[in-house]
């Protein structure tokens, strides 16, 4: 029996239940077989959810004697619950993570390595020979595994057709090819009730710091620079291409006027291209392709997906990569049960690319349902071309410096060239 729990509601227990626990609590267990209940928690992600249900229900089935209680949690809270939690010393037997986190989680030892016996491998290095390469790096710490990867993805740069052919465009030859374009096809796509923009020419992501980080940091490598050097340690931000990649952000704002951050009423950006109210957004996956068809069916149709806008003469740098895995509570009881349901659910890649995730298991990219799947030739090529989000140990606070710097140049007006420099000494302070 699958038990699902959402953070935040509200539960009672009625005297009729708690003596239906107490009699079932009588019942014998079978001789020799051990109960189990494996703790899960994972992002509230719809479609993923529902998929994990069914796929729960056939792996207790044939694990006798286990039982999965699922927690399902805001992606933007996730990491903070969970840190809280094993800090304490709890925490679930095994979650679904970003893989932006996995630094922090490895080096507080939090995390138990891959059980090769489960997977059937004699070695690490026979582990990664089974997975497209470089995909099993970003959960490898001093030769270990600790994550098996749920998700591979990048952001693509998402258009509304139907917006380009009222403003007198054409979708096909006059999608943005760059952040120039973005600006100048955005001034076009952009809708005002008198002074107020009431649809977005392009939506840019707000109030969820990762997403910041995400976003900036393909910009500023198009740009020609970096946040943070290859290990983690030092904080880069050069000062001409960090100018240029914020000024960008920022003049969409406050020179194009194509997106305004008080518009949309909190949603994000691929809620406000889903409901109509931008015409461009650049802040999803390939995973929101099935959620844009069951929530916003009246946009879905119109939906495009290009290459994500590059600098112009500018080096041909995607979106950033980022991954989601499947990572073991150290501490936890249940550990090789929870390699087991980690195998279990890898093993069923075909059915997580009906909901727009990619396993990056090789063979499965040769599989017709990947092949099938719209835009797949678009999503590898700029998988192949974005670089994987910066390595940091307190990643979710870098996030959030890097959010300040944007919103304080954005929203507030305050010099782009200052804001960096807040920025970086901000930075300097959370890498010590």
């Amino acid at each position: 029996m699958r038990e699902v729990r959402t953070v935040g509601a509200k539960r009672e227990v009625g005297l009729w239940l708690v003596v239906l626990i107490l009699l079932l609590g009588t019942i014998p267990v079978a001789r020799g077989q051990q109960q189990i209940t494996l703790s899960y928690w994972h992002h509230i992600h719809k479609p993923a959810n529902d998929l994990e249900a069914r796929l729960i229900t056939e792996f207790e089935s044939r694990s006798p004697g286990v039982r999965v209680q699922v927690t399902l949690i805001e992606d933007a809270d996730l990491n903070t619950k969970l840190l809280t939690a094993m800090a304490g010393g709890a925490g679930p037997d095994i979650f679904n993570l970003f893989d932006g986190f996995f630094t922090s989680y490895v080096t507080s030892g939090f995390l138990a390595p891959v059980d090769l016996q489960v997977f059937q491998a004699p070695s690490y290095g026979d582990l990664t020979s089974r997975w497209l390469r470089g995909s099993l790096s970003g959960y490898t710490n001093r030769g270990k595994i600790y994550g098996i990867p749920s998700e591979l993805s990048s952001y693509g740069f998402w258009i509304n057709a139907k917006h380009f052919q009222e403003s007198g465009l054409n979708a096909d030859k006059d999608a943005p090819r760059t952040w120039e374009d973005v600006a100048r096809v955005g001034q076009k796509l952009a809708r005002f009730k008198g002074n107020t923009l009431v649809r977005k020419g392009y939506a840019q992501s707000w109030r969820f710091p990762v997403r910041y980080l995400i976003i900036f940091d393909a910009m500023l490598r198009q740009a020609g620079g970096q946040i943070f050097n290859a290990e983690g340690t030092q904080v880069l931000l050069p000062s001409q291409p960090t100018r240029k990649a914020l000024q960008t952000w920022v003049d969409f704002v406050r020179r194009s006027r194509i997106d305004d951050p008080a518009l949309g009423g909190g949603k994000r950006a691929e809620e406000e291209f889903g409901a109509g109210l931008a015409s461009m957004m650049g802040s999803a996956g390939s995973w929101f392709l099935p959620l844009l068809k069951e929530q916003y069916p009246s946009v879905a149709p119109d939906a495009r997906v290009i290459p994500y806008p590059r600098f112009r003469g500018g080096p041909d740098i995607a979106s950033d990569v980022y991954g989601y895995a499947w990572m073991v509570n150290a501490h936890g009881a249940n550990q090789k049960a929870a390699w087991r349901f980690a195998e279990f659910m890898s093993s069923h890649q075909r059915d997580y690319i009906n909901i727009g995730i990619f396993h990056p298991r090789l063979g499965w990219f040769d599989t017709p349902e990947a092949k099938n799947y719209p835009y797949f030739q678009l999503w590898v090529s700029e998988l192949s071309k974005g670089s994987y989000t910066p390595r940091v140990v307190r990643l979710e606070e870098a996030a959030a410096v890097i959010g300040r710097m944007i919103e304080r140049a954005s929203i507030d007006g305050a010099d782009v060239a200052k804001s960096i420099d807040a920025a970086r000494q901000e930075l300097q302070k959370v890498l010590r």
